[in-house]
Order: structure tokens, then sequence, then C-alpha cells
């Protein structure tokens, strides 16, 4: 028979040797697991660092361009207001002129109209020159002819008042 003892010895030196085997794997498998999760929880702190300070930086970003955005919708609404002012000013800038060449098409026919009214009413000065000199002479002759009708009348009147004997008709 085999020496039971030293079998029972073997066997428990070998379960022991397999129990220390184990200890010294379990003690390494939890030595580089720990190692592997401080390695990989100190990268995720700094991920989670990075990240926060990317969401800042983004943040900041992101007010920076709502700024923007509305600062271009203001600058946009601005343009648009000009747009329209511009639009109402060169419309009234064409009525204008147009309006303008109306009256000065308006003046110079005006200024047609006067100076003919002006040619017609020196011609009709002249006429009533003439026809004044022509009543004054006429004014004149008229004196004349009554002065002579009146005294022809008086020679009438005279030669009448010598006749004694039958008058004629017209004394």
């Amino acid at each position: 028979m085999i020496n039971m003892a030293s079998v029972n010895k073997n066997v428990n030196f070998g379960l022991l040797l397999i129990l220390a085997v184990t200890v010294v794997a379990f003690v390494g498998t939890s030595t580089y697991y720990q190692r592997n999760f401080y390695n990989v929880s100190s990268n995720f702190e700094e991920k989670a660092a990075e990240l926060e300070a990317v969401s800042e930086h983004l943040q900041l970003e992101k007010s920076k361009l709502n700024e923007t955005s509305f600062q271009l919708t203001i600058k946009k609404s601005r343009e648009q207001e000009l747009s329209k002012i511009s639009e109402d000013l060169t419309k009234e800038k064409t009525d204008l002129e147009l309006n303008k060449k109306n009256l000065q098409a308006q003046l110079a026919k005006t200024s047609q109209d006067l100076l003919s009214s002006q040619q017609d009413f020196t011609k009709a000065q002249l006429e009533l020159s003439d026809v004044k000199t022509d009543l004054a002479q006429r004014d004149e002759r008229i004196e004349d002819l009554e002065s002579r009708s009146s005294k022809y009348r008086n020679q009438r009147d005279d030669a009448c008042a010598l006749i004694t004997v039958d008058k004629p008709s017209f004394c």
C-alpha cells in the first residue's frame, strides 16, 4: 500500500499549492483590475473635466452665437426699414421730379401767355393812344365846327334881323 500519509501529504500539499496559486492569482487579478479601474477612473475624471470645459466653452459660444443672431436680426430689421424708407424716398423723388417738369412746362406756358398778354396790352395801349389822339383831334374839329356854326348862326341871326320883309323859313 502506498503510504497513505504521504499521498495525503501530497494531496494536502497540492491543495495548498492550488490554494496559494489561487490566492496569488486572485491577488494579482485584483491588483490588475484595481490599477485598470484606477486608470479608467482617472481617464474618466479627465474626460469629464474636459467635457465640462468643452460644455462651458460651448455654452459661451452659444451665448455669443445667440447675441450675434440677435444683432443680425436687428440689423436685418433696420435694413428692411431703411430699404422701405429708400423706396419711399425714391418714389417721392420721382413724383417731385415729375411735378417739377409739369410746373416748368406750366411756367413756360404761363410766361408765353404773359408775354403774349403784354404784347396785346402794349398794342391796346397804342390803339388807345391813337384813339385818344383821334378823339382829341375830333374834339378840336367839333369845337372848330361848333365855333364856326355859332359864327354862322350869329351871322344868320344878324342877317335875319336885317330882313324886314317876309322872312325866309330858316329865320
